[in-house]
């Protein structure tokens, strides 16, 4: 459960390694009823190795090093016998500590920067919190206390509810806050569309709703509280694939970063990225139009951050997919550019019998979208997975993106390029 949920809200590279260091202590805990501290050291190792395998290109001095360096130590006091948790624990947080402490040593941005590695130390303040539960906490409290925050939503009905619906979006977000009012919600939403649900404690609400503006919805609930997890899945697209009963063999998907034509016909797949100007988060092209996006790039002090599509955007994608069509085609932004590419990969790596290819589209804007564009023409004239996947390299290494900036104040904010050269570029015209 914790594997699941880690990786339905994973944000970025460090968030995608945790949970698959979840995943891994999961499989490597699998049918021990009791566990010892040499049943914990090997799991924590099985996890450790799932954390490194999840990245085409590992690096060290971040979470990842601090993980496999805390794996090391807990092995090598098990074959010291040390056989007991308290122990165990302590002195592998101890390396932890030292191996964080040594993350600038081995990142030259970091040491550049005067940091430790930031998902590197979240990592050691979970252990120093599990370390504390194992010292002075309380069971019986522990699951009393979360029995009383859980929330529950049931979405199953869903595939009745939106069938014929009048509205397009299938939007959900949670409003973190405090004393938030249900009613007040409901009666600010039940009026913008249907299958409107609530639930939740004053501090942390799910909404849950169906309508055709998204936007809007996001902007109601900022009223009450900050607004995270927003999503919008296209319903009446999700319909048209499910009347088609897996008549059609290749799926075409991609993310937002590909700018694709509002009047093509074409069955294109978008996993939306992510965005936010300050605590304010955005569903790219969801809860803003490009044109407002570039209002508030003008106006908003805030310089916007992006964040890629968690894995479990991407699962849930490909496992709706997975049952209208044979195969998926999956066409994402460069991984050196977004982490949107890793995320894709990871998602599809936990779908059970799939056969999905997570393509590198090493373009970007208008230009990922021509490939993915022509990959849904070849998809469309009846081209098979294989034919699709052998031609699509080509296509690829043909496609070159031009950039004309009128302004590099934009790049220097984003941290792309250092002040000096925007200088001397302004000095010359």
């Amino acid at each position: 459960h914790i594997a699941d949920a880690a990786l339905d809200g994973a944000r970025g590279n460090s968030g995608v390694i945790l949970a698959q260091f979840f995943q891994g202590l999961s499989d490597g805990a699998a049918g021990i009823e009791k566990m010892t501290p040499e049943s914990l050291s090997k799991a924590i190792q099985f996890g450790a190795e799932y954390a490194r395998e999840a990245l085409a290109e590992p690096k060290e001095g971040t979470i990842l090093t601090v993980l496999t360096d805390f794996s090391n130590r807990l092995t090598e006091l098990i074959k010291n016998k040390t056989h007991d948790f308290e122990h165990l624990l302590e002195e592998g947080i101890e390396e932890a500590e030292k191996s964080l402490e040594n993350t600038p040593n081995l990142l030259a941005v970091l040491k550049k920067a005067g940091v430790v590695d930031a998902g590197a130390q979240g990592f050691v303040d979970l252990l120093h919190g599990i370390f504390n539960f194992i010292k002075n906490g309380d069971l019986k409290g522990f699951k009393a206390d979360i029995a009383t925050h859980q929330i529950i939503v049931d979405m199953k009905k869903d595939d009745i509810i939106f069938e014929n619906s009048e509205f397009q979006f299938c939007t959900e977000c949670l409003i973190n806050g405090e004393n938030i009012e249900h009613k007040k919600i409901r009666e600010a939403l039940q009026v913008n569309g249907d299958s409107l649900v609530i639930a939740g404690s004053k501090k942390k609400t799910k909404v849950h709703i169906h309508v055709n503006k998204p936007a809007d919805i996001f902007k109601i609930c900022s009223d009450f509280g900050k607004v995270t997890g927003e999503k919008a899945d296209d319903m009446w697209q999700q319909q048209e694939d499910a009347q088609g009963h897996k008549s059609k063999e290749v799926a075409i998907v991609t993310d937002s970063g590909a700018d694709l034509p509002d009047d093509i016909d074409l069955d294109i797949h978008t996993v939306p990225v992510r965005y936010n100007f300050g605590d304010i988060g955005y569903v790219d092209k969801l809860s803003q139009t490009p044109e407002e996006f570039y209002k508030e790039l003008s106006t908003n002090p805030e310089h916007p951050k992006t964040s890629q599509p968690t894995p479990g955007d991407f699962r849930r994608q490909y496992q709706f997919l997975q049952s209208h069509y044979d195969s998926i085609i999956s066409i994402h932004l460069p991984h050196k550019l977004s982490g949107t590419y890793q995320s894709a990969l990871n998602a599809s790596q936990r779908i059970e019998n799939a056969k999905i290819n997570i393509v590198d589209g090493l373009s970007a804007s208008v230009g990922l979208g021509l490939i993915v564009m022509k990959a849904a023409h070849l998809a469309k004239d009846g081209k098979s997975y294989e034919e699709i996947s052998a031609v699509l390299p080509e296509i690829i290494s043909q496609s070159n993106v031009y950039l004309v900036m009128k302004d590099l104040c934009y790049i220097v904010k984003g941290g792309r390029l250092p002040k000096w050269v925007k200088k001397v570029a302004d000095f010359l015209h």
